[in-house]
């Protein structure tokens, strides 16, 4: 064999060493390198640890905040929030003699089952969220009162929902006036209550 030849394969010799070598360290740095976990995904649904209520006699269920307080009476559901502010009946009384206030309730919605198909006075509107579709209107004067939604449902029945339109917090005031009352700690401020009535009549089910 001649001095090329045989330097020929003196390279091809060290060529396939430095492949092997080469091979080992990828194999031994893929053996020893951690596994990382993929991130779990993240629940954008800000209603999956909600508290849930559940009417057996209609047939029907829903989530709602912890922060809100649910109470039943006379068949009418209640879920309301209060915050500790001196004022006179929400600042609704337009007579001025209403006695003074330590709290204010800041949101206050209602669930209802009436029989027969009901429907609200005048119509402002119609409303559909889940499987609710329906019709509201809003009775009352100067950013003080209530919005009646009207569901019909199965069985000849109409779920009535009153949310309770808070004056002081309201548009119709003046800023400073919101203001004070919006630096009350986890006060439910006007855009919030209508974001909870949305959230909250997304997740109404029937059940039967």
């Amino acid at each position: 064999m001649n001095q090329k030849g045989f330097a020929r394969l003196v390279l091809v010799g060290v060529f396939l060493v430095l492949v092997v070598i080469a091979g080992y360290f990828v194999l031994v740095k893929k053996a020893v390198s951690p596994v990382v976990d993929e991130p779990l995904p993240v629940s954008t649904d800000e209603t999956a640890n909600w508290k849930t209520y559940t009417n057996s006699q209609y047939g029907f269920e829903f989530k709602y905040p912890e922060k809100l307080s649910l109470s039943v009476s006379s068949g009418i559901i209640n879920l309301s929030h209060s915050i500790p502010f001196e004022n006179r009946d929400g600042g609704c009384d337009m007579k001025g003699d209403v006695e003074l206030s330590k709290t204010l309730v800041d949101f206050g919605l209602s669930f209802r089952v009436v029989a027969g198909e009901v429907n609200p006075p005048y119509v402002d509107g119609t409303y559909s969220k889940g499987v609710l579709n329906g019709k509201w209107a809003y009775m009352g004067a100067e950013g003080c009162g209530e919005t009646n939604y009207y569901f019909p449902i199965a069985g000849n029945k109409t779920l009535i929902v009153t949310k309770t339109e808070v004056q002081i917090l309201s548009p119709i005031v003046t800023p400073e006036v919101r203001a004070k009352v919006l630096a009350v700690p986890g006060v439910i401020s006007y855009e919030e209550s209508k974001i909870l009535l949305d959230q909250i009549l997304s997740t109404f089910k029937f059940t039967k």
